[in-house]
């Protein structure tokens, strides 16, 4: 049985919560279209996505973000792809620079309540074969251990997804 244990959902029901950190996909002038949390700007991406979104853009027939997120909202999209890499299973989770320790509670808090809630959603569409890892506001451990206690005894969650060494001013081990 093959399972991919770090497999990125980002979903586009969780994205847009706040206007400057949203986390928000934004078309740029050359066609791309990236990631925006605050003020950084995800320059990652296949060369060949990228050249083909500049190409669309230079024929008149750039995508709307939307267009192109919309492949992300539907779960058989996600499947027909492990069966292609002979996956059995997967757990999502959301990209690292999702996390949003380094945002304030009353922000970080809702958006790891939807996170939780639109995963647990994606997943239903086959849970023998996707699953997810919860998101946490780590930086405040108090309200972190509701939240994955709620996604994991309430929504399926197989556990936490963490990352990273800053937590708000905390470090992994405080």
């Amino acid at each position: 049985m093959l399972i991919d244990l770090h497999a990125h959902a980002p979903h586009p029901d969780y994205y847009d919560q706040d206007p400057y950190w949203g986390p928000a996909f934004e078309s740029q002038p050359d066609g791309d279209i990236k990631l925006r949390v605050g003020d950084w700007i995800l320059s990652l991406g296949a060369p060949e996505r990228k050249a083909a979104l500049r190409k669309a853009k230079a024929e008149g027939k750039a995508l709307s973000v939307n267009e192109y997120t919309s492949r992300w909202r539907d779960p058989n999209t996600r499947l027909a792809g492990m069966d292609a890499a002979g996956q059995n299973a997967q757990v999502v989770s959301v990209p690292s620079h999702c996390y949003m320790y380094w945002t304030e509670l009353d922000y970080a808090l809702p958006f790891a309540r939807k996170v939780n809630d639109v995963l647990s959603e994606y997943c239903s569409a086959a849970p023998d074969r996707l699953m997810f890892w919860a998101q946490a506001a780590l930086q405040n451990p108090v309200e972190a251990a509701k939240e994955i206690r709620r996604a994991c005894t309430q929504l399926g969650a197989k556990g936490l997804g963490a990352g990273g060494s800053n937590f708000g001013g905390l470090e992994f081990d405080s």
